[in-house]
């Protein structure tokens, strides 16, 4: 899997996520839950979308394991809102009630680390008693000889972990982002197969919001059904969808060049690094996110959703929405409310742009296809593709069923862009250990246990979640939706993608941006425009609306960056 270094400078937030956050414990029975003597591990967590069941279970067999020893983990009550500002508060203090926190480190460990400036060394060094060490199984076994960094899966960016070459964070979960999908709703549109493509999706959500009175079908405004909804507010979910579109189309090489302003050699583009937002990738992107947001297509009161109110959207039968940015761990915030109709909840990678397609198969490439030949093309190599075919049986079989002439060059582009998804494993460590702990031994020897194959298949079925060390499926939970998640880290060419900021970029201070006048919010602004093809259930307009958002907003990014180029350069070069 190709990885992206991430920021190492400008990093205070200790602890941040899109499914985690949090408040003090003290009170409420946490700290009078600790034990302090030489052989328990005092661990606090919050919880996401997994849950804490699985920490639970892992400290039960952590604690049978080494009961002859007298080690045990003591899980102490969680919370879904301890804050940042908390965690420093306990880690730089005298008191040292915690010794092993699970929680999302987002950004850098710089400022916690032996670099850490006025802080000193708030976190525990890794390197070699954690990374470069085994898995222990559930029977307190070396697992094997293979070392936990070479068994994680995620392929997380240096910049992340590592200080000065040291690693000082643990990654817990292989996250993945897509769309949720309910299955029940799209099949009364006669739709039994989820989109693969861009053109597919739209058509679908045409389909939803139009109707069609010659099958019965009502319309949105009728059905009170809308194709979409989303999370409120300036949240993270329907980057899933940005960042996959982006590097689909430009490729993951140009994507990393991109997110560090270097050029084909890896140089520093000092002089014209701002033309990177000339790239076509954007256009296309935005594009597809206007069309996606479409305001006739967005479930009313979506601007306002909770997490919850959002899923309620997707899970009632009566109105509501069909389909919804989120991911994987959706299941397990889903499944307590909705449990008669869990099977109805499908989980999907983000579809891959039919431009694609007209990139590698238009008018303007040696084979010349006309748009709906190239979406045919695409979407019989993205089928097989998930079947498992390789690029060259796919070839063959393109020739012998569809009597198509195609290269392998072209369809392992294919296979790369279906296989490219959004994860924020790729941002953030999972665990860290206090370095005033008093038992970091101990604390070592439970993460070592976490990245055990026996750890894998307890997490699995715990929070229908993926460590970031499971490489045998086999014994993975047998649901629909787990083999749904399964399906999107196993395809070839699986590609984890966010916005990591590296080289030039890092240096600038551009974190994890993917426009530097802008942050996450951006989707919103989109979100925002109520640009519409429609008007009164009828349509109006045409696509050419969503293109001309795309253009209207690039004109005003690529403006703000070729203005501030020279001064943004100044601030690194001097």
């Amino acid at each position: 899997m190709k990885s992206f270094r991430r920021t190492l400078a400008g990093a205070i937030a200790l602890v941040s996520s899109v499914v985690i956050g949090m408040t003090t414990l003290t009170g409420c029975g946490a700290k009078e839950s600790v034990v302090r003597d030489e052989k328990t591990i005092n661990i606090r967590a919050c919880i996401g979308g997994y849950g804490d069941s699985w920490l639970r279970a892992l400290a039960d067999k952590f604690n049978e394991v080494y009961a002859d020893k007298g080690y045990k983990a003591n899980v102490l009550a969680s919370s879904t809102d301890l804050e940042s500002k908390v965690a420093m508060k306990e880690l730089y203090s005298k008191d040292d009630w915690v010794d092993l926190y699970f929680v999302n480190v987002n950004n850098t460990m710089a400022q916690f680390t032996e670099s850490g400036g006025e802080y000193g060394q708030l976190v525990a060094d890794l390197t070699d008693t954690v990374w470069n060490n085994t898995a222990i199984n559930f029977n307190g076994e070396e697992e094997s000889k293979t070392l936990i960094s070479e068994k994680m899966q995620v392929s997380l960016p240096d910049d992340v972990l590592k200080v000065n070459g040291r690693v000082y964070g643990f990654n817990t979960s292989n996250d993945i982002g897509g769309m949720i999908v309910n299955t029940a709703k799209l099949a009364k549109y006669g739709v039994t197969r989820i989109p693969k493509t861009t053109n597919e999706l739209f058509d679908v959500f045409e389909l939803i919001y139009e109707g069609d009175a010659s099958k019965g079908i009502k319309g949105s405004l009728e059905s009170n059904i809308f194709p979409v909804t989303f999370l409120g507010g300036d949240n993270g979910y329907p980057i899933h969808f940005v960042t996959a579109w982006q590097a689909q189309y430009a490729g993951i090489e140009e994507y990393g060049r991109f997110y560090g302003y270097t050029d084909e050699s890896g140089n520093d583009r000092l002089e014209d690094g701002y033309k990177v937002y000339d790239d076509e990738s954007l256009n296309k992107m935005l594009e597809a996110m206007f069309n996606m947001y479409d305001s006739s297509f967005v479930a009313s009161g979506s601007n306002n959703n909770s997490i919850d109110t959002a899923h309620i959207k997707i899970m009632s039968d009566k109105g509501g929405a069909v389909f919804m940015a989120d991911g994987n761990w959706a299941y397990n915030e889903i499944i307590t409310n909705y449990q008669s109709s869990i099977n109805n909840l499908a989980f999907a990678n983000v579809p891959v742009l039919s431009a694609v397609g007209v990139k590698l198969f238009g008018k303007n490439t040696t084979y010349g296809f006309d748009d709906d030949k190239c979406e045919q093309v695409l979407s019989f190599a993205i089928d097989k593709t998930d079947e498992g075919k390789t690029a060259a049986e796919i070839v063959a079989e393109a020739k012998s069923e569809k009597g198509w002439d195609l290269n392998e060059r072209e369809v392992t582009e294919v296979m790369k862009a279906r296989g490219i998804y959004c994860s924020r494993s790729a941002l953030a460590a999972g665990a860290f250990v206090a370095e005033k702990s008093k038992v970091k031994e101990l604390c070592y020897l439970f993460l070592r246990m976490f990245a055990s194959d026996d750890n894998a298949t307890l997490y699995n079925r715990e929070c229908n979640g993926f460590t970031a060390y499971m490489t045998d499926f086999s014994k993975a939970k047998d649901t629909g939706y787990n083999k749904q998640c399964q399906a999107i880290v196993k395809t070839a060419y699986a590609t984890p993608v966010w916005m990591n900021s590296t080289d030039l970029r890092l240096k600038m201070g551009h974190n994890n941006l993917i426009f530097p006048n802008s942050d996450l919010s951006f989707v919103s602004k989109i979100i925002g425009k109520q640009a519409t093809i429609y008007k009164d259930g009828k349509k109006t307009g045409d696509k050419s609306l969503y293109a001309k958002n795309a253009k209207d907003m690039l004109v005003e990014v690529r403006a703000y960056a070729k203005d501030n180029w020279a001064e943004w350069v100044k601030k690194v070069t001097k």
